[in-house]
């Protein structure tokens, strides 16, 4: 493993819809649908007091119109509000959310980014959905 391979990482993406965990596979009767998805992402060995951004984007295998899904978010988590601290180092969370536009039956992952002050890519995280037409 290389070095540093811990620090400054995404350590779990959490997705939901109306205070429910977001499911993987969804039955829908009739598209386009639409979602306000409450996203919360743990973070694993970030720096205090630092700039850093998180982007959240949505793919899919055709569309899905989604206004904000490039936005970058510039964010920063005093070391108060951190948790097992050590060498200016500490785990913490964020939240947010985004929307989702589902226009046909299709394929879709969303992509949360970490990166630095300069916008670099830190760590990444993707989590995939199918939605389906049911009768």
């Amino acid at each position: 493993m290389k070095e540093n391979s811990f620090k400054e990482k995404i350590a779990l993406v959490k997705i939901k819809d109306n205070d429910q965990p977001f499911g993987s596979f969804f039955g829908v009767k009739k598209f386009p649908v639409a979602f306000i998805l409450d996203v919360s992402i743990d973070l694993l060995n970030v720096k205090s007091d630092y700039q850093y951004y998180i982007e959240m984007k949505v793919n899919s295998e055709s569309r899905i119109s989604n206004p904000s899904s490039y936005e970058k978010v510039p964010f920063s988590i005093p070391q108060e509000d951190m948790i097992f601290v050590k060498d200016n180092l500490g785990q913490s969370f964020i939240t947010g959310k985004i929307g989702l536009i589902v226009d046909k039956s299709d394929s879709c992952a969303v992509e949360i980014n970490l990166l630095d002050t300069n916008q670099k890519l830190l760590s990444s995280h993707s989590t995939y959905f199918y939605f389906g037409e049911r009768e």
